[in-house]
């Protein structure tokens, strides 16, 4: 099995400092993880996502409670930040946000006409097959 690689784009009409702000809070992390997917916290999370920080919560994947560790790798208000899994379903999860200016107005986002966007690399962790 190979690294997957999936990005999705999403244009948001507010300031880059506002949208880094939003998106760099753990207490909104339920917020835009689809409610079908459980999101809770196992640990209470950090205020801010500060390089190092780790984010322990569960989530459902395919009707399956998992349990998650990620942790910041990359700080860069308001451009970017970053995070992997110390633990979870995959064996390697690398997840970067990017916040880029839409056309030349001072309105951020991460959208279509944008460089910018939210890019996740995984690899799932092989499943072992019985003998026999």
């Amino acid at each position: 099995m190979g690294i997957h690689v999936l990005t999705r784009e999403q244009g948001i009409d507010r300031p880059a400092s506002e949208v880094f702000h939003f998106f760099a809070s753990a207490e909104n992390l339920a917020r835009v993880t689809p409610p079908k997917m459980g999101f809770e916290f196992r640990q209470p999370p950090p205020e801010h996502f500060s390089i190092g920080a780790e984010i322990t919560y569960r989530v459902r994947l395919g009707g399956i409670l998992i349990s998650w560790t990620s942790r910041i790798t990359e700080r860069e208000p308001p451009r970017r930040f970053a995070d992997t899994q110390v633990r979870g379903p995959y064996r390697l999860w690398n997840h970067t946000h990017f916040f880029d200016a839409i056309d030349d107005s001072p309105k951020w986002g991460a959208g279509r006409e944008a460089p910018g966007f939210s890019r996740g690399e995984a690899e799932p962790r092989r499943r072992r097959q019985s003998e026999g």
